[in-house]
Formats: C-alpha cells, structure tokens, sequence
C-alpha cells in the first residue's frame, strides 16, 4: 500500500456498493472526461481486480486456483487485501466524497458490504466534509432517500460533523452520464447530481 499510492484528486473519490457494473460503466471515461475514480480506477485496484489468491496450510507457495471467493472466506488473503485497499481509498477522499448504492436492495447501506464495514468508518471530519448518495433506482425499486436505512443508519454511521445529501437517480441517467463530455473540475458525479433536461 505504501508503495503504490493514490494519485487520482482526492475530492474526485467515488465509493460504491451493490452497484460494480453501473459505476464502473460511469468511471470508464476517458482520462481527460473522468470526474470520479474508484478504487478500481486506480493504479493497485486495477492490477488486483478480479484476481483471486490463497495459501495452504503447510506450504509457502501462492495459489491462483483453488482458493475461496471473496465472500466465502472472512479472514482469506484477498478479503484482507480489498479491506485493508478500502480503508486506504477512503482515507484518502477529501471534501465532498460520493458513493453510488443501489435502490433496488432493502437496505442499500448493506452492513456488511465493503462500505459499511471498512470505508464509512474512515471518512473524517474535518478532512471529509460531505458525502453526497447516489442513490440508482431502476425497475425493481425497494429504496428511496427517505428510506430509514439512509437517513438513519447510514448517517448515524456517518456522524454529525459530515454533511450528508441523497440523490436518487435513475440507471438511464448514470449511463446518459457515462457519455457525458463534462468538465472534471466541477466535482465527482456532477451530471449525476443535477437533474436531467
């Protein structure tokens, strides 16, 4: 971690839950059109995404086959290694930080995802003032801004000092954004935030 640092500015730092496919979609912009970054987008997300590693009892080789999956496996290699990123990720964001979680889940602050566990744990105030939700709705809509697992668990996770706004926005939306030619100066998932014309 501490030889591949975080390069991305750290107020363009998007988090994300329940939502990889949309907010990857929204993240692969060209270079100079790219206005939000994901742990992924970065240098040791890239490298290490979709890859899976292990070591077994007795033996001091690495093993690229054989091993458990991300969720089976609590205390595994690769669980560690996304944890510990995350944390890192999320100390990393600054000012305005955005996450992007998924509507059509119950509790779209979900527990035991990555961000409940690991990242909102790590945005600090007075380094992190603001998290704005990126709340996708689509068809099978369950959640909404008002929904109590927002207003109130995920801000009493979040504290009182960190401004908090909830934005629902539609799947259309993200991927009309996706190709959005916006400015990168105007802050993480701007085109998200304002409302469709």
């Amino acid at each position: 971690m501490a030889e591949v640092t975080f390069d991305h500015p750290c107020n363009q730092t998007m988090l994300w839950s329940k939502t990889d496919e949309l907010v990857h979609q929204y993240t692969a912009k060209d270079e100079d059109k790219k206005d939000c970054f994901t742990l992924e987008d970065t240098l040791l997300g890239y490298i290490l995404n979709d890859q899976r590693w292990c070591g077994k009892e007795g033996s001091k080789e690495t093993f690229t086959a054989g091993c458990p999956g991300l969720d089976d496996c609590a205390n595994g290699a690769v669980r560690s290694f996304w944890d510990r990123a995350s944390a890192a990720f999320a100390e990393y964001a600054c000012r305005a930080v955005t996450v992007m979680l998924n509507g059509s889940e119950e509790k779209p602050f979900y527990p035991n995802s990555t961000f409940a566990r690991v990242e909102i744990k790590r945005l600090k105030y007075p380094k992190v003032t603001k998290l704005d939700v990126i709340l996708v709705t689509g068809n099978n809509n369950v959640s909404n801004c008002a929904t109590d697992n927002l207003k109130i668990d995920l801000q009493n996770a979040l504290g009182s000092k960190i401004g908090y706004s909830c934005t629902e926005v539609s799947e259309s939306r993200v991927t009309e954004c996706s190709s959005s030619s916006s400015s990168t100066n105007v802050g993480c998932g701007a085109c998200l935030l304002k409302s469709s014309e």
